[in-house]
């Protein structure tokens, strides 16, 4: 009878982890965001990066990253279209409405897939380099989800964190009306007051809630504590980009936010 009952469990075990592995295989994922995704490659397949834990949890027919390290929600008034510049750092184009531009024109090019979900994980490089985005925190979500000519303007002339957050998301959600879109706002680093990282992600959190998107709130949700990695360096390697055991916990954490949300979309 006990052998009976381990081998029906073995079975159940076995078609709970191959049912796993086919729930999303119709599913395609691209991911924007700054260093900490970019650490996974564009193929999401390197340790330290989130999106590499993600991918094997989340099993997507497929996943890709269009991240670069340095990137910015905010955009600067030099910031133009430029799908061609390949920078790991701070600069005025190096910013996620590029990343976006960037979807658009491989999709067009049939290069990748249309998205079906899209993850943005950005906004640590607002704070840092705050002098090189100086207006960054100076508009509420609230002022930019209440402009309706928001969209009509040069992207030049948004500046601020909220602008560009509801500049970038609403062309998504007109370019891709199917994608799911989640924003992933930062986590806790030793490079930014907790404060400030916690505004960003206040920020970040209305926007999506004002248009409609998932948020996940990475600075109260994963276990990366500034304070603590300040003190000893544990899911990170630096204080900022996680180490390969920070970046498994946030992969698989986003993974399980991101299937319970689809969950309550086809309920």
């Amino acid at each position: 009878m006990k052998r009976t009952l381990a081998i029906l469990y073995i079975l159940m075990l076995s078609i709970a982890a191959v049912a796993q592995d086919t729930l999303h295989q119709d599913i395609n994922v691209i991911i924007f965001g700054d260093s900490n995704t970019w650490l996974g490659g564009d193929n999401c397949a390197k340790p330290k990066g989130w999106n590499t834990y993600f991918k094997q949890e989340f099993a997507a027919r497929s996943c890709v990253s269009l991240a670069r390290s340095g990137a910015t929600w905010t955009n600067t008034p030099y910031t133009a279209k430029n799908t061609t510049e390949y920078t790991n750092v701070v600069s005025h184009c190096n910013v996620i409405y590029n990343q976006v531009q960037r979807l658009i024109e491989q999709t067009e090019k049939d290069a990748l897939p249309i998205p079906d979900v899209i993850l943005i994980a950005a906004g640590t490089n607002d704070g840092w380099f705050a002098p090189k985005r100086p207006n960054a925190l100076s508009k509420s979500a609230e002022e930019a989800l209440a402009d309706s000519t928001l969209n009509e303007k040069p992207i030049s002339k948004i500046t601020t964190l909220a602008e560009s957050v509801v500049y970038s998301t609403r062309i998504l959600q007109e370019r891709f009306p199917l994608a799911t879109i989640v924003l992933l706002t930062p986590m806790q680093t030793i490079q930014v007051k907790d404060s400030t990282i916690e505004q960003i992600g206040d920020i970040i959190e209305q926007c999506a809630e004002g248009l409609g998107v998932f948020v996940i709130r990475q600075d109260k949700e994963t276990p990366i504590v500034a304070a603590k990695e300040r003190l000893q360096r544990k899911y990170t390697y630096d204080g900022t980009h996680t180490s390969e055991l920070g970046a498994r916990e946030n992969g698989k954490l986003i993974a399980q936010k991101v299937s319970e949300f689809l969950q309550t979309i086809f309920e």
